[in-house]
């Protein structure tokens, strides 16, 4: 009897543990009010990106801008990467995404998505995300059509496939939520700690861009 109680004991533990350490919320949040003068900056990025301003962008960028882990790049190596001058840019879509996510502040630097450095340092970064909108849909496949499993709202899931797949006009992720559930999300709804960030930072009283960057 005590062994049998001891082992449901343990299979307790093992399924209910993880579901403790799992299950929690990550919800953005926004520190740009604490510099009225970056508060300011802010509404001016957020009509540029919505304006595709490229001018106004290109003015904001540090000479010496980080694109990547290896050659820092500098603005000649952003216009090349980003080309912010073409309407259809990649750039819009992604600075769109993570400024909406707030900001978080470290020191004299203001960081998007509030995720990179916020999210608990508890998850691998490159296992874990956040969902980042409530009543998200988690599908069984990557379509529109597919039954809905569950309902997520700014859950922390694991992403069990890093490739993305592209239907219906949708990029799809797989990952399990913590309630043990897989499926697909779209990409619009989910942020990873070490996705795109971008980093701004006050040099000579006015705020520039200091890094535009992916991974760790």
């Amino acid at each position: 009897m005590k062994r049998t109680l001891q082992f449901l004991i343990i299979i307790i533990l093992l399924f209910s543990g993880s579901s403790l350490v799992w299950a929690e919320k990550f919800y953005p949040k926004d520190e740009s009010n604490k510099d009225a003068s970056f508060l300011k900056f802010q509404g001016q990025l957020e009509k540029a990106i919505e304006k595709k301003d490229h001018v106004f962008i290109l003015s904001i960028v540090d000479p010496n801008i980080k694109i990547s882990f290896g050659d820092n790049g500098g603005i000649e190596g952003f216009k090349k990467e980003w080309q912010p001058e073409q309407p259809n840019s990649k750039l819009w879509k992604v600075l769109k995404k993570i400024t909406a996510l707030g900001y978080a502040k470290e020191r004299g630097t203001f960081t998007a998505p509030y995720h990179f450095d916020r999210f608990p340092d508890k998850y691998n970064p490159f296992q874990f995300a956040a969902i980042t909108g409530k009543s998200v849909n988690l599908r069984v496949q990557p379509s529109l059509k597919s039954q809905v499993v569950e309902v997520l709202s700014f859950d922390i899931v694991e992403v069990t496939d890093g490739r993305a797949i592209k239907a219906e006009g949708v990029t799809w992720l797989k990952i399990k939520s913590p309630n043990g559930e897989e499926g697909f999300v779209s990409d619009k709804f989910i942020q990873s700690p070490i996705g795109y960030r971008a980093g701004f930072e006050k040099m000579q009283d006015k705020w520039r861009m200091i890094f535009f960057i992916v991974g760790d």
